[in-house]
């Protein structure tokens, strides 16, 4: 899937962006603050519906303005996205293809993207929150069932913890938790099963791969850390062992949304606080790599690759190690704001957009 046309009213700084796309490289260039990184986020919302980072979507509606539209073309298909002010307290979200409104879930798989931002650099040293983001952005493409469990998965937790607190409030029974229990760990199985499918992919021939992008050998594993335990039939004793401290806390303190994932060796010690950042660089490009893959071999088309100033952050070797491992039958897009940082023949390929 490649975009022929975006079209953007409202969105962030770009308040009326009307672009024909004739080009498979494409680079954006302007200075600090020129709409960028924003062009990249419309895109990056077109295939997942969130922002960069995940955000609020009014967040993303233009300063002074009541809404923001993005609509995108392909040879294949059209899609429009609408995300308003519906009246004081409410906004209202509508989705299309080619004219015919959808929900929002039926978007998701269209547009697949893989997104190179220069704090994904740092990927093995942020908050285990941002870690589970990284994991569901990739799965939101490739499950359609995904988005759906997530936020039911969202809403039970929710439910569950206002239950605890009015547990420990003495207004509400023991015995009504059993419900929420059942409730949270079905959904709990099917997040962890299709973040685990991932996590087997991805470790896969990492250390080869680590090999062939920085020419050096490592002993890499990707690790995924289920607070629940590995076996899906103890996630009841589980629930059951950590009832006191939940209703203590008025948290469920295990399930998805506390897990996280490591590279660590074969020995299991995690090595994201040894090695140097060069390494982690290197290893956080072979996980862009491998999104790529995932992504292609799971919707039989190659993802669109958006990167945003990464010669800024990168070394010459590194930045060499992520332009050569560009798919080569994807759409790429690119923010600079310098082109003399840039290849040469990149340059002299590529749709110049300025910004």
């Amino acid at each position: 899937m490649k975009i022929s046309r975006l079209r953007l009213e409202n969105f962030r700084g770009l308040s009326n962006l009307d672009l024909k796309i004739d080009q498979d490289f494409v680079i954006l260039v302007g200075k600090n603050a020129s709409g960028k990184t924003s062009f990249l986020e419309s895109i990056f919302y077109a295939s997942v519906l969130l922002g960069l980072p995940p955000n609020k979507s009014w967040e993303l509606i233009g300063f002074g303005k009541n809404y923001f539209r993005i609509k995108v073309e392909t040879k294949e298909k059209e899609f429009e996205y609408y995300y308003g002010r519906k009246n004081e307290k409410r906004y209202e979200r509508a989705q299309k293809i080619d004219g015919v409104r959808k929900k929002a879930g039926e978007m998701l798989g269209y547009l697949p993207v893989v997104v190179f931002l220069p704090q994904d650099l740092n990927l093995l040293q942020l908050s285990p929150s941002l870690r589970r983001e990284y994991l569901d952005d990739i799965l939101l493409q490739t499950n359609k069932d995904y988005e759906e469990e997530l936020s039911s998965y969202t809403k039970v937790v929710s439910q569950r913890n206002e239950l605890l607190y009015n547990i420990r409030q003495g207004s509400a029974g023991l015995d009504q938790l059993d419900f929420w229990d059942t409730k949270t760990i079905e959904l709990a199985e099917k997040i962890v099963r299709k973040r685990k499918e991932f996590s087997d992919y991805v470790d896969q021939g990492l250390s080869l791969l680590y090999k062939k992008v920085s020419g050096q050998e490592r002993d890499l594993r990707f690790y995924y850390n289920n607070s629940l335990g590995e076996n899906p039939g103890m996630y009841a004793k589980k629930f059951l062992e950590k009832r006191q401290a939940d209703i203590a806390s008025g948290r469920t303190g295990a399930g998805p949304h506390r897990d996280d994932w490591k590279i660590q060796d074969s020995n299991s010690f995690n090595l994201a606080h040894f090695l140097s950042r060069g390494e982690q660089r290197s290893i956080v490009t072979c996980l862009k790599r491998k999104e790529v893959a995932y992504l292609q071999d799971g919707l039989h088309m190659s993802p669109i690759v958006l990167l945003d100033e990464i010669q800024a952050e990168l070394d010459e070797d590194r930045r060499r190690q992520v332009l050569e491992s560009l798919p080569e039958d994807s759409q790429i897009f690119l923010t600079t704001t310098n082109l003399e940082e840039l290849p040469e023949e990149i340059v002299k390929n590529a749709l110049v957009i300025e910004l």
